[in-house]
């Protein structure tokens, strides 16, 4: 933005201060001592845009960056990253295929394995090196034999898997995901992964077990329309934790439509209750006791089967499944009490504790992949296991997620805490809770992206209303800023990128305003406010430098400049005439001299302003002493006008000419209240040689004038002589200050032979020359 007085150098940024009318092109920056102006011959860096100086003729592809220190010739290079789409920039020498993406630290290029393909085993997840292929391999770490493709793709044969033997439950090992979070995921369980996850349960909400056949469910489903429309059955069993009120049509066959799905079937079946033995659901004993509403017995019998260890564990999955509902069931619950809080707080430990446990089982996947072998549809494989697997710590976690963000809609701080402290404490890694925050987020990101771009686009249209869309875009985003804090700390990347966008883009409207408008002072505000937005240190230290700027050109545009312009036409006038200028220069003294004064007392403005606004008002009342001793003669008012020149001046070099003019002027005036009293003449050469009409020697030679020479003839000829002769000599000796010395050098020898006539004639002594001089 355009700073009054400055001049920012080209070449490294640094801002120059210039005189008002001097030529920039004339003067090199203070900091690089570059032209402030570019010559033709300069070039800008095509990898930073750092301008650089040359000479003419010189080649620039020989010549490197003075702060990249790349040729300055050469283009930047992007590369796209394969993995996140994100664009890197690379510098000429940096070897693309040694280099990491900047977000996701993925190589850019894939390395090659010479001939080698990486191949996952479907069963275990175990990944290893395979060069012959394609054919049958066999897993290292598990012995499952399966066919792979030439790209190492597993090719699933239903009638060989079915031959595999399971893992058993003594080669159980800990469960380490051989891929990211973000590339093996399962969608359809991410989707379903929400705060309704168990109310919304297809087997919940018909009833059935989840090896119900389809024909079992369509009759369940009937029963559950006649019970809605005639009552309940006494002889009828409801399904577990069975919903109340009972689900209307459309909630049935939505949830048919989820079960005719085998994708989205399958993970309603991981979150809902598994007999023991498959295709027993009806006949489960702990899922009747569940079915007739004896909870805490349920509970009990799964948690001593719990403690036996079963190869798939299904009491404690059975267990993670009926807190975790109790729990989301209390979360969504407005009428909870004191003590179901409690419990539902001791829920939420219990539901993590025994899903991480279940993430490390080895008995429980094989159980999963055991189920999805029945269902024999292509879209599943048993590597579907292993995504699930992969997906679910990100599944669990963004359900609290999600419940965080609710809470941070409804500016429930405390809300918003207890569930961040439950994903802190569900014994997950920190950056599956970061993803899944990150991922909630999001949506709100990208509404602050969408304002800000709005906010750009409205600006660059219509600049002069650029400040109502800074506050409308401060205004519209808070509420979205306020949800990222409560979510994310400070620190986290899109938190504080969100903050920075928000800041940089008020910034940028607010830029284009007073560029427009000038309007200093009104984009103040907006500017501190605009500061508490952003979030990174460089961000913070752009702002500070535009409002410092912007609160310097206020200053300028409501006090400096309506005081050099008064004071511009002040000395403009005087140059009209003689009662003009007399007019000017009481104006400046009673009008200006004031309004300086007040304006001192201010402490908001810096002492720079202070000392620019008091050499102004100097300068002018030097240029109507100027005007009063060369156009007008008046020595009195010209002597009035330096003396405030002097008073008020802060500049060295202006000082010291304003000395010199002093000088020049008193010399006139002493000499102008000669002629008028000739009874009282001065001495003109020795008061211009001393400067004081009232020095020691000045009063020697005029007692020697009036007690010595008057009192004869020749002396009294010498005397007129002297004064016809004399003044032009004075004038001449003023401003030249060798001559001064010299003139002095020779007065102080007549000065010594006066003072010894006088004395040797006796009408004064020494002494009384002295007292007269004080």
């Amino acid at each position: 933005m355009t700073d009054y007085n400055r001049f920012s150098c080209p070449h490294c940024g640094n801002d120059n201060r210039l005189d008002p009318g001097q030529d920039p092109s004339q003067f090199n920056c203070g900091i690089c001592h570059n032209s402030l102006v570019p010559k033709p011959s300069d070039l800008r860096c095509l990898s930073c845009g750092v301008l650089n100086c040359l000479q003419p003729g010189q080649d620039p592809s020989k010549f490197i960056c003075s702060k990249c220190k790349n040729p300055l010739a050469s283009k930047p290079i992007y590369y796209i990253c394969p993995h996140c789409g994100i664009k890197n920039r690379l510098k000429p020498e940096d070897d693309v295929h040694n280099a990491n993406c900047g977000k996701c630290h993925n190589p850019l290029v894939p390395k090659p394995m010479d001939g080698t393909v990486t191949i996952i085993c479907p069963e275990c997840g175990e990944n290893w090196e395979e060069g012959e292929i394609p054919g049958c391999v066999e897993c290292p770490e598990c012995k499952y034999e399966f066919e792979v493709d030439e790209d190492g793709n597993s090719v699933i044969d239903e009638k060989e898997e079915e031959d595999q033997p399971k893992t058993s439950a003594s080669s159980q090992t800990p469960f380490t995901s051989q891929e990211p979070f973000h590339t093996a995921e399962f969608t359809p369980l991410l989707e379903a992964a929400r705060p309704e996850l168990y109310s919304m349960n297809a087997f919940r909400i018909c009833e059935s077990p989840i090896d119900a056949t389809v024909k079992d469910i369509l009759q369940q489903a009937e029963r559950i329309n006649l019970t809605e429309k005639f009552g309940t059955d006494p002889h009828h069993l409801r399904g577990p934790l069975a919903l109340n009120p009972v689900p209307d049509m459309y909630a049935i066959q939505e949830a048919m439509q989820r079960l005719n799905d085998p994708e989205r079937r399958l993970v309603d079946e991981l979150f809902w209750f598994w007999p023991h033995e498959l295709g027993q659901g009806k006949t489960d004993d702990i899922l009747k006791t569940l079915s007739r509403g004896n909870i805490k017995k349920a509970a009990e019998m799964w948690i001593k089967q719990e403690n036996y260890h079963s190869e798939s564990n299904v009491s404690m999955h059975n267990l993670a499944v009926l807190y975790h509902a109790a729990a989301l069931d209390l979360e969504l619950s407005k009428s909870a009490t004191g003590e179901q809080k409690k419990l539902r707080d001791l829920y939420w430990q219990s539901v993590f504790k025994r899903w991480k446990i279940l993430l490390d089982y080895e008995g429980f996947w094989s159980r999963l992949a055991a189920r999805i072998r029945d269902f024999g549809d292509p879209r599943l494989t048993t590597g579907t296991a292993r995504k699930i697997r992969a997906s679910l710590p990100l599944a669990l976690l963004s359900i609290n997620a999600q419940l965080a963000l609710r809470a941070a809609k409804s500016a429930h701080t405390s809300e918003v805490q207890r569930q961040s402290s439950i994903m802190q404490a569900s014994g997950f890694e920190k950056a599956i809770i970061d993803e899944a925050l990150r991922r909630i987020a999001e949506p709100t990101r990208e509404q602050i992206k969408i304002l800000c771009k709005k906010a750009q686009e409205e600006a660059s249209s219509t600049p002069i209303k650029a400040l109502e869309l800074a506050r409308l875009l401060i205004d519209q985003t808070k509420p979205l800023l306020t949800i990222l804090d409560y979510l994310l700390s400070p620190g986290n990347a899109t938190r504080d990128a969100a903050h920075d966008q928000i800041a940089l883009q008020a910034l940028t409207c607010l830029v284009t305003y007073v560029n427009n408008t000038e309007g200093w002072r009104a984009s103040l505000s907006l500017l501190k406010q605009t500061l508490s937005i952003a979030a990174s240190e460089s961000v913070k230290k752009k702002i500070e430098g535009n409002i410092e700027i912007v609160n310097t050109n206020a200053v300028y545009k409501e006090f400096l400049d309506p005081i050099y312009n008064e004071c511009n036409h002040a000395v403009s006038k005087a140059n009209e005439g003689y009662s003009t200028a007399q007019q000017q220069l009481y104006y400046l003294r009673d009008h200006i001299r004031p309004k300086f004064y007040a304006f001192e007392k201010d402490t908001s403005f810096k002492e720079e302003v202070y000392q620019i606004a008091a050499n102004i008002i100097a300068g002018a009342f030097r240029e109507l002493a100027l005007c009063f001793n060369n156009d007008h003669k008046d020595y009195s008012l010209a002597y009035e006008a330096i003396q405030l020149a002097d008073l008020h001046c802060r500049d060295k070099d202006l000082s010291e000419r304003i000395k010199n003019d002093r000088s020049t002027i008193n010399t006139n005036k002493n000499i102008e209240e000669t002629q008028k009293k000739p009874t009282t003449q001065w001495c003109f050469i020795a008061t211009a040689a001393y400067g004081d009409p009232y020095s020691y020697e000045v009063n020697c030679l005029r007692r020697f004038r009036d007690n010595i020479l008057s009192q004869s003839s020749p002396g009294r000829i010498f005397t007129r002589i002297y004064y016809r002769l004399s003044p032009p000599l004075a004038s001449l000796l003023s401003n030249n200050e060798q001559g001064k010395a010299i003139a002095r050098w020779l007065l102080g020898l007549l000065v010594a032979v006066c003072v010894r006539h006088m004395i040797k004639k006796g009408p004064i002594s020494k002494g009384r020359v002295e007292n007269e001089r004080q």
